[in-house]
């Protein structure tokens, strides 16, 4: 009797699970298919790529900038003009990937008769990611986030991250909808000119009832809650990613001080006070050395 009605409750309570895998099996399906599998792989290795970039450019020397031609010459120096282009390169293509698992498409698709027509929308989509990668690229190196602060307090690299998921979720949603407010004018006054060359280039035509070119078309509900969900990803991936780069490089390391084998003199306190080649490893070192002198009696009778 008690197991009968228990097992009825049970699939009430879990009636609306079986409702809702039944109702969304297509796009499950969908989700599930080789394409959007692709496209999610070429998003993760979007990722992986602005990932790489973090080791390129950082620097443990605080830099300094007294006037505004400083700052932006911060910024368009030559190696760091390559990065912010590569940071608004992959943020299109992740942004692209994005689109197509969105339900958006390809760039172009198949309309009156055999002619191809311009997929508008997904263009608008990839050029949104590739601004928002601008402009992450800019403010990395404006806002000095390249710049590796060590914190006071040493903690495990997991109490460093547990606790700021939410928070760059949260500003990722605002730093996208700042975004928008400049990304929709830019592309309203000049998407004439990337539009009109992908149409001149391969031969893509119109199509005038999807098209962006009036307000009513660029206010469309559907796309701007992807471009909102899209960039806010972007930001959660680039920002924490940016945090897990900073929490395992900073993290205080312990140097032997005696070699235990003939192999091991590189690896010596000794060997990382003295490396001038890397400025993060010397600062390591002499981290470890104040450690030492404060806490650590047998380390420092070796030494002495």
């Amino acid at each position: 009797m008690c197991v009968s009605e228990f097992s009825s409750k049970l699939a009430r309570k879990l009636g609306w699970v079986v409702s809702w895998c039944h109702s969304n099996a297509g796009c499950l399906a969908g989700l599930s298919s080789p394409r959007s599998v692709l496209f999610g792989f070429l998003y993760l290795s979007s990722l992986a790529g602005v990932c790489l970039l973090f080791p390129l450019t950082y620097t443990v020397k605080l830099p300094l900038h007294k006037t505004r031609l400083q700052i932006l010459w911060s910024v368009l120096a030559p190696r760091r003009a390559v990065v912010v282009l590569l940071y608004a390169l992959l943020g299109g293509g992740g942004a692209h990937c994005l689109a197509e698992l969105g339900g958006f498409g390809r760039l172009w698709k198949e309309c009156q008769g055999h002619e191809r027509c311009l997929n508008e929308q997904q263009l608008f989509c990839s050029l949104h990611g590739a601004f928002l990668g601008l402009c992450f690229g800019t403010s990395y190196f404006v806002d000095k986030e390249h710049f590796l602060v060590f914190p006071s307090i040493q903690q495990q690299k997991l109490f460093r991250l547990r606790g700021h998921l939410s928070s760059h979720l949260w500003e990722g949603f605002l730093w996208t909808l700042k975004g928008l407010r400049l990304f929709y004018p830019l592309y309203y006054l000049l998407g004439f000119y990337p539009r009109k060359k992908l149409m001149d280039t391969f031969e893509l035509h119109l199509r005038e009832d999807v098209s962006l070119t009036s307000l009513s078309g660029l206010l469309d509900a559907g796309l701007l809650l992807h471009l909102i969900l899209s960039g806010t990803m972007l930001h959660l991936s680039w920002g924490f990613g940016l945090r897990l780069f900073r929490a395992f490089h900073t993290e205080a390391l312990k140097f032997p001080v005696v070699a235990t084998f003939a192999g091991e003199s590189s690896r010596l306190l000794s060997s990382a006070l003295k490396s001038q080649a890397n400025p993060l490893l010397m600062y390591l070192g002499y981290l470890d050395l104040y450690q030492l002198s404060l806490h650590s009696a047998h380390r420092r009778r070796e030494i002495y």
